[in-house]
């Protein structure tokens, strides 16, 4: 009998030993994700949520993906003058840079939607201050500024019909 008991002891010591920790999984019928450089989004389709079971450290919520919130801030303090003038803005066709005379010549420009997906990019000088939106679909871009010395500015432009 104490052999029984010692032998079922020593495979609950091993089984406590192999045993699995807990991951944040989902089991979905589709689902998928996407990630840039600003973030990263997960979605999932499937049943609704049918019972959530908690013991306080863990939570297991069938049918329903648990979020998770990541916020990372970061400051930038590399940022151009607040001389520059971007306008106009709501924009139908381009926005003109308004370079201030003690500023640089020429400044590189990026534009981005709302996803992060690089749009569009090029060069601006005071001789040519206009970045083009034609051919753009109205909604909401952010535009990076940089120096030839590596300062940014960005700013978020409105695109018009």
């Amino acid at each position: 009998m104490k052999k029984h008991l010692l032998t079922i002891a020593a495979f609950a010591f091993m089984g406590a030993l192999k045993a699995q920790s807990l991951v944040p999984q989902v089991v979905s019928s589709s689902g998928g994700s996407g990630q840039n450089a600003q973030g990263s989004l997960v979605w999932t389709i499937g049943e609704p949520v049918t019972a959530t079971v908690s013991d306080g450290s863990s939570t297991l919520t069938q049918g329903f993906q648990q979020p998770t919130l990541l916020i990372a801030t970061s400051i930038n303090e590399n940022n151009l003058s607040a001389n520059l003038l971007v306008y106009p803005n709501p924009t139908a066709d381009y926005v003109i840079l308004k370079f201030d005379a003690a500023m640089e010549q020429q400044y590189n420009f990026k534009i981005f939607d709302m996803a992060g997906k690089l749009i569009n990019q090029g060069k601006a000088t005071p001789t040519n201050p206009k970045i083009s939106f034609e051919g753009l679909a109205s909604g909401q871009y952010n535009v990076s500024i940089i120096s030839a010395n590596l300062k940014t500015q960005n700013i978020s432009i409105i695109k018009q019909n």
